[in-house]
């Protein structure tokens, strides 16, 4: 009677033991990576310079660049801000150290269309060709 009873307490132990480590083991540390496009940008010096985006499940968004040229030194840029999508277009709106950003791509070509910086048009200051964004 003692071993079937300890048995038994053992394996409910056991399973709430199991329980709690899958529920607190298993919680989400941050948004997740919903979409993840890639593109390359070429400045009108030359320069080809790689865009990295992910768009996050929280409505987020990460964009990055680095330097595809490895004689020439590129600054960096990195944005964050939030992401919309309508049946046209995905926008992208950041804001980073008091400037702001707008992107907005074509859903269905992925070709970025407009490049809004600090509410002036430069799309044609970024690159010489057109900037297509490529599933990840």
């Amino acid at each position: 009677m003692i071993i079937v009873y300890s048995n038994l307490y053992m394996n409910k132990f056991l399973l709430i033991t199991i329980a709690a480590v899958l529920i607190v083991g298993c919680g989400c540390s941050g948004p997740n990576v919903v979409e993840s496009y890639k593109a390359t940008l070429v400045s009108n010096s030359g320069s080809k310079i790689a865009i990295d985006l992910k768009l996050m499940s929280d409505k987020s968004f990460a964009y990055n660049t680095k330097s595809l040229n490895p004689k020439k030194v590129q600054a960096t840029v990195n944005f964050t801000g939030n992401w919309k999508k309508n049946r046209k277009q995905l926008t992208l709106d950041a804001k980073s150290s008091g400037s702001s950003l707008i992107l907005k791509i074509n859903l269905k070509t992925m070709k970025l269309e407009s490049w809004v910086t600090d509410g002036e048009e430069t799309i044609e200051r970024h690159s010489t060709k057109p900037i297509i964004f490529k599933s990840t």
